[in-house]
């Protein structure tokens, strides 16, 4: 496994994130989108909504999701 993608997994997966208790997680995870320059937002219930452009304008949307917890 490349080392970066390696080394990100483990910060992840030995990041503190229990249900309803994903502050340390969230942080690296914002942290991460902020240093990509990626432009996110966090709705009512704390989710983190990133959303990208795609290279074909008509291309139907793609929604990937994911546990923090």
């Amino acid at each position: 496994m490349h080392t970066r993608l390696r080394s990100r997994l483990e910060e992840l997966l030995l990041t503190h994130s229990p249900s309803g208790l994903e502050r340390e997680i969230d942080e690296v995870i914002r942290c991460e989108l902020t240093a990509l320059e990626c432009p996110f937002e966090a709705d009512a219930a704390g989710n983190l909504v990133v959303r990208l452009a795609g290279r074909d304008a008509d291309a139907s949307p793609l929604l990937i999701t994911a546990h923090k917890d």
